[in-house]
């Protein structure tokens, strides 16, 4: 099968390319921070060199045709420089500080401290690492085949020396090796390999290495076909291929691998096979379509490859579809979460702000310029913080209720007993009945003295003295405590008045309470027919689980709000209401430096942000 047309470098090789390059990726970094990432970088350094446009421009004015992809826009640039980029992006030393830290989980596991001769090997090691972080290229090559002569087993080092060799270049050094490349990066695969047993990750960094040396193998076809040797420029294509089938198997969430077994496909004229990659992309990531209808290694498919990406926005793929319908499960998790009232602003702003960017998503999803994964995701995460707060937020309101309950129930008992007490004390009248008995007996013994020369009348006196006496008593007695009970009638009103109040706030929290259980039991019942996906690996670009939020603005709000745009993309109006009522979220899921990064933005101008 004949090929469909040579490289896309045309005449220019990719050493130019790494030089030109080089300069605006190393600025781009140094704007963005120093990035502890590793497979991640490999796209969200692009986004990077968006704001270097100008110094590449300088950079690369011996290339013409650079130049006019400048003028397109950084899309174009991308396009134009669709192996450049791409390589570059994984940037060696952006994985300095993660190599560092497996070689050390790896020196722990095996106790290799233990033995002098691989002590060397891990010295010699961070020599290299040292040297890389200080430019010095040859020495970190020279410090790493020394570790090699020492401990050639070990895949960090394999790795670093393999991207050694394939992105080794800057002004003042020279020492890519595309065959030297390829054989140490496929001993890191192998060496990776090794490790299954004893390191989780060993199929990320595994497939890394496959990936790279596919790279290379491709550059080295670059290479024959310029020498005029299209048979062997087939060959590295196929060994490139293979190289792609098992990266894919160990890194199968990595977009690029299949985007480039797309170009191999396509330059060995396997227009079958490319499209067929084409079509996984598009119900990945529709944002390659700009940048392989640019792509001139695709020259021959650009029917093919509008067709492809148009038939995807059409009539979605299955992941695609799966997105569309976490969209309407996220707002039901929406509606939900407004149904549990939360009493937090800062849970309210965080609803507010998802169903925002919900309906924003919404309007991308059809659209050729969305990441589907990376949607996909984000809607994981937007509906795990709102079943969290969802689930919380009832829970606070059964608990209210309950408290409530308890303390009305309280209250009634503290009247009860206050009445109780009050009835109590009103029933004795006893002081008064004795004072009248003493009474009625004086008025008798008055009497019968004066009545003392009547013997008849006298021999009535004791019984009348006792009559007199009960008479009395029982008059004092009852005049008491109608006294009494006129004084404490009031209060016996009032807490029986109160004791009313109780029962009836009882019976109004009791419903309240219950009903908050029900909702939550209706909740729990939603979640069963809905649930959460299981927890996946994080995509190569996206390992974040961070909100960044605005706390407070400071004197600068002129400054803040533009803050806010350029971190979110909001319009005028939507910054400025964000600003105007914090606290609020700014941006959800993002990386530890990511969101490091936005509070650095917000610091500067004299805001306040929270990160969690």
């Amino acid at each position: 099968m004949a090929l469909l047309g040579p490289y896309y470098y045309g005449k220019h090789k990719w050493d130019n390319y790494l030089l030109d390059i080089q300069g605006a990726i190393e600025s781009g970094n140094a704007a963005y921070g120093r990035s502890g990432r590793s497979i991640e970088v490999q796209s969200d350094a692009l986004e990077v060199a968006r704001e270097q446009v100008d110094e590449l421009r300088q950079q690369t004015e011996q290339l013409s045709h650079i130049e006019q992809a400048l003028q397109g826009g950084f899309e174009e640039l991308r396009a134009e420089f669709e192996w450049g980029f791409t390589l570059m992006v994984d940037r060696m030393d952006t994985q300095i500080e993660q190599l560092s830290q497996i070689a050390a989980r790896l020196d722990a596991i095996h106790k290799t401290l233990q033995s002098p001769l691989l002590t060397q090997a891990r010295e010699l090691f961070q020599l290299g690492q040292e040297h890389f972080r200080k430019g010095l290229l040859d020495k970190a090559l020279e410090a790493y085949r020394k570790a090699e002569q020492k401990n050639d087993v070990d895949f960090p080092l394999q790795l670093q020396i393999g991207k050694l060799f394939l992105y080794g270049r800057d002004e003042d050094d020279d020492i890519i090796d595309l065959p030297q490349a390829e054989k140490h990066l496929l001993l890191a695969a192998r060496y990776a390999d090794a490790e299954k047993g004893t390191f989780p990750q060993w199929n990320e960094y595994c497939g890394q290495a496959y990936f790279n040396a596919a790279v290379a193998a491709y550059l080295i076809g670059e290479q024959e076909q310029a020498a005029g040797r299209p048979d062997s420029m087939r060959l590295c294509l196929e060994r490139a291929l293979k190289y792609l089938t098992k990266a894919a198997t160990l890194w199968p969430r990595f977009n690029e691998i299949v985007y480039t077994q797309a170009k191999c496909h396509a330059l060995l004229g396997q227009t079958q096979d490319a499209a067929q990659k084409l079509e996984i992309l598009s119900d990945r990531d529709r944002r390659y379509f700009a940048r392989a209808s640019r792509d001139g290694d695709f020259g021959n498919l650009r029917a093919a490859v509008e067709a492809v990406f148009t038939r995807a926005a059409m009539s979605p793929g299955p992941l695609a579809r799966a997105t569309q319908t976490k969209l309407d499960e996220v707002a039901e998790a929406v509606a939900w979460a407004k149904r549990s009232v939360p009493a937090s602003k800062g849970e309210l702003a965080t609803i507010e702000s998802i169903e925002r960017e919900l309906s924003n998503s919404r309007q991308s999803l059809p659209t050729l310029e969305v990441d589907i994964e990376e949607l996909n995701e984000r809607l994981d995460r937007m509906r795990a913080e709102l079943d969290q707060i969802t689930k919380r937020s009832f829970q606070n309101n059964i608990d209210a209720s309950q408290q409530g309950v308890a303390s009305g129930e309280a209250r009634k008992n503290s009247c009860e007993a206050s009445i109780e007490k009050l009835n109590q004390t009103a029933t004795s009248g006893a002081g008064m009945g004795c004072g009248f008995a003493i009474g009625f007996l004086i008025v008798i013994f008055f009497s019968f003295s004066v009545l003392s020369d009547f013997p008849t009348l006298r021999a009535l006196l004791i019984p009348a003295a006792i009559v007199s006496a009960a008479v009395g008593f029982v008059i004092g007695n009852n005049l008491s405590c109608r006294r009494q009970n006129l004084q404490r009638r009031p209060q016996l009103e009032e807490y029986e008045r109160m004791k009313e109040e109780c029962l009836r706030s009882l019976v109004q929290m009791r419903q309240r309470a219950k009903a908050w259980e029900e909702e939550l039991s209706r909740f729990a019942v939603w979640r069963v027919q809905r649930p959460l996906p299981s927890p996946t690996p994080p995509s190569s670009r996206s390992r974040a689980s961070l909100t960044v939020t605005l706390i407070s603005v400071g004197a600068n709000k002129i400054n803040v709000i533009k803050a806010v745009r350029e971190v979110t993309g909001f319009d005028l109006r939507e910054a400025k209401d964000l600003v105007d009522n914090v606290p609020r979220p700014v941006k959800h899921g993002v990386d530890e430096e990511e969101a490091k990064a936005i509070a650095s933005k917000f610091e500067a101008v004299g805001a306040s942000v929270q990160i969690g």
